[in-house]
């Protein structure tokens, strides 16, 4: 496992230009809320009608702001392959990001009550967060399996 990680940006997008996006991340599993509801399920093949989605993959994080006719997205990485020319703006992390566990909205928490995707995404206490440690930057949701690497701020409140 290395300790060198790596945020890539994709700079400002055109709506006609997520194909390419998807075309990376298209098996990776997406987390929005939308109008319909929370979702955890496969990246969407059209931005859905959201500001912001996450997207994981084994030591892969996407955090993607989408807004009206374009969308921005940033990927970080415990290594610096990336699978494609999306990614112009690549630099290093001088320190690991911060990563902690947390819990999905659970089944009887009020905030999801319109969540109809597959069962037992609610409640997941697998989940992850990642924060790399810069003045801009922003939060990155993968799960456990994601990476074997974690913040040591002692057992997760989760799971004691």
């Amino acid at each position: 496992m290395t300790d060198t990680w790596f945020l890539h940006g994709s700079g400002p997008r055109a709506r006609e230009d997520w194909h390419q996006l998807h075309a990376q991340a298209g098996t990776w599993t997406t987390s929005w809320s939308d109008h319909h509801g929370f979702h955890q399920e496969r990246f969407p093949t059209e931005p859905p009608a959201t500001t912001h989605l996450w997207a994981w993959a084994k030591r892969r994080w996407i955090r993607v702001r989408i807004d009206h006719g374009r969308w921005w997205a940033a990927q970080l990485t415990e290594h610096d392959d990336v699978d494609s020319p999306l990614w112009p703006n690549s630099s290093p992390l001088h320190t690991r990001p911060d990563i902690t566990e947390f819990r999905n909205w659970g089944e009887h928490d009020r905030e999801v009550r319109q969540y109809r995707g597959t069962p037992g995404v609610r409640g997941r206490t697998d989940m992850l967060q990642l924060v790399p440690q810069r003045r801009t930057t922003a939060v990155f949701i993968g799960d456990t399996a994601t990476t074997d690497s974690r913040t040591a701020h002692g057992p997760s409140p989760l799971h004691r």
